[in-house]
């Protein structure tokens, strides 16, 4: 919720699922984005669905000991902490509903510790 967009009437249109499976947990989650955000949230989300497990902790290393927050206080370590604990790669859609607004919707499986 903390990067969701809002529409002009101030509402936000987000969710979070878990369920659990005896292997993992599977988190379903989704919320509106501006859509000038939306081609940079995906070439994040390409680039580091190209990553293998060591080349995502050496960019969550080098992340952490950066000092570039934006301006909602994120360092950019959300998605980087996710794909770090999931047992397969992230799924997600972005899809366009309009010049302004996407709709963001990220599917990921995490193992049970």
């Amino acid at each position: 919720s903390i990067h969701g967009a809002k529409l002009s009437n101030g509402r936000m249109y987000a969710y979070c699922i878990i369920s659990l499976s005896e292997e993992y947990y599977k988190l379903y989650t989704g919320n509106l984005v501006l859509a000038v955000d939306a081609s940079c949230l995906e070439s994040r989300l390409k680039n580091l669905i190209g990553m293998d497990i060591n080349e995502i902790r050496k960019t969550f290393i080098e992340t952490l000991c950066n000092d570039d927050f934006d301006m909602k206080g994120g360092a950019g370590l959300g998605l980087l902490t996710i794909a770090k604990r999931a047992k397969e790669k992230i799924q997600y859609r972005l899809s366009s509903l309009d010049e302004h607004l996407s709709y963001y919707q990220l599917e990921v499986k995490i193992p049970k510790i």
